[in-house]
């Protein structure tokens, strides 16, 4: 929840509060809050808000990004900018260690805008084809 809350603007959510990771963490594990060091990262607010099941539920997140990156790697392989595109936003989002918990939903973001950038193209492509293909037609038949 503390990912998605820090995901949300405060324009659409002006009375948020935000939760001290640390303080958490350590009143879950029984240990001194200057004794806990966990990053803000996807493991450590998944910790805050689903404790022990974190590893079982971070774990399958990262599983179903991992899928999810097959798929979009078959989709846009015939389109090179947008396959370095996606993969980029994936692949850094799998190798950042340090955040505030919010990376998974601005990736998710990204991936939307990436895809629909992809289609505006795919469908631009296709009436540019169209067009082409009838001014070729007239063409010839003069």
């Amino acid at each position: 929840m503390e990912g998605f809350k820090s995901s949300v603007p405060r324009l659409f959510w002006p009375k948020k509060q935000f939760a001290v990771v640390d303080d958490i963490l350590s009143e879950l594990y029984n240990v001194n809050p200057k004794d806990i060091d966990i990053g803000k990262n996807l493991f450590g607010v998944g910790q805050v808000d689903f404790g022990y099941y974190s590893i079982i539920i971070v774990s399958l997140v990262i599983l179903f990004i991992i899928y999810l990156l097959g798929i979009l790697v078959k989709i846009t392989t015939p389109y090179p900018t947008f396959l370095w595109l996606i993969s980029g936003n994936i692949i850094f989002f799998l190798i950042n260690i340090e955040e505030n918990g919010n990376e998974l939903f601005i990736m998710l973001k990204n991936m939307i805008i990436i895809l629909i950038l992809l289609m505006i193209y795919l469908i631009t492509r296709k009436i540019y084809s169209m067009v082409l293909d009838k001014i070729t037609a007239v063409r010839q038949a003069h």
